[in-house]
């Protein structure tokens, strides 16, 4: 099998250069504060393609404590 190598394209991977970022959200907070926080520890994902908000379901012990 021959693999043949194409010239870069720097056209081309700004559509193939994904950069993701997940973004747990805690109880009671909005996504903008969620991924404000975010950014103070990962100054980096400034310029994510792609967010991902995550909001864990609570834990049975948690469901307990809230009855």
């Amino acid at each position: 099998m021959n693999l043949t190598k194409y010239p870069r394209n720097d056209e081309l991977m700004k559509y193939l250069d994904i950069r993701i970022a997940v973004i747990e959200v805690r109880v009671g907070e909005s996504d903008e504060e969620a991924w404000n926080r975010h950014l103070k520890e990962y100054p980096e994902h400034r310029n994510v393609s792609v967010k991902i908000f995550h909001r864990p379901s609570p834990t049975p012990q948690e469901k307990s404590r809230e009855l």
